[in-house]
């Protein structure tokens, strides 16, 4: 079975999801059945975030999707990659992670989680706003799961703050990529767009 979202254009992918049967024909060694689900994500340009299409149109409510799908799998093995298999692989695995420890403890340390990843995958995510997206997304997920109180001990309303955090995240991806859709629906890339390097990311202490 297979399961596609698109935008606003015909062949303007978002993501697709593939159900697939793997049989073993060994008569000598016979094993059962095993169902594997694909989910190839479309719209996520190497070293950004998800980007927000119809009425996604929000970083934020990209991200629900996003975690939405992760979840249809989270309980399995999962393979997960991406171009360089560091940008994009490392959040997801990051948020794979995270998403499971904050159900089952209740709390997660983002960033002792991705310095040990980094440890089995060296250079795992890869910039400034992967980091920060995990942090959202996972903020995010824990006022859902009501682990977050109303408002923050100095006062302020937490969803409030989430809110902020996120329009901040966008706000710095549009500073810094250009994120308009030409009208073929296809992304464009800038040439003299600076990507912070993965050894200056690499070489920061995460905070």
């Amino acid at each position: 079975t297979e399961e596609e979202t698109r935008s606003e254009g015909e062949n303007d992918y978002i993501y697709r999801i593939t159900q697939l049967r793997i049989r073993y024909c060994n008569p000598v060694d016979p094993q059962p059945d095993r169902m594997l689900t694909h989910i190839c994500f479309f719209r996520w340009l190497d070293g950004r975030l998800p980007l927000p299409w119809g009425k996604q149109t929000s970083l934020s409510e990209a991200a629900k999707t996003l975690v939405q799908i992760l979840m249809k799998i989270t309980d399995n093995k999962l393979l997960v990659h991406c171009h360089a298999g560091i940008g994009r692989t490392g959040v997801l695995i990051a948020l794979d992670c995270a998403i499971y420890e904050l159900k089952n403890a209740g709390t997660v340390n983002i960033k002792n989680l991705i310095e040990t990843i980094r440890k089995q995958r060296p250079r795992a995510v890869m910039n400034r706003w992967q980091y920060a997206y995990i942090n959202v997304v996972v903020a995010e997920q824990a006022y859902q799961m009501g682990l977050l109180e109303e408002r923050t001990s100095s006062g302020h309303i937490t969803r409030q703050l989430i809110n902020e955090v996120w329009l901040d995240l966008e706000d710095d991806m549009n500073r810094n990529f250009e994120n308009e859709l030409p009208p073929s629906s296809k992304l464009r890339e800038k040439n003299d767009v600076n990507i912070p390097t993965v050894n200056a990311i690499n070489n920061t202490t995460l905070s």
